[in-house]
């Protein structure tokens, strides 16, 4: 069983947001879970057996208001 959790917050005035700290909660949001589950799926196939739990959290639904 494979549970992601993991999960970087990236905040702040878009306008002033800049593509360092945005690669980065890429890399955690998603780089991260591709390369978890593409490392244990080979076992899970061979098994026959799996399960995987992808938890997004809920930062997406909380706006930060500006200026």
């Amino acid at each position: 069983v494979l549970v992601n959790n993991a999960g970087r917050r990236v905040h702040g005035d878009v306008m002033k947001l800049n593509m360092e700290e945005w690669r980065a909660g890429l890399d955690v949001n998603v780089h991260a879970l591709f390369l978890t589950c593409k490392a244990v799926l080979p076992g899970m196939a061979e098994r026959r057996w799996g399960r995987i739990i992808n938890y997004t959290g809920n930062s997406f639904m909380r706006g930060i208001l500006g200026p």
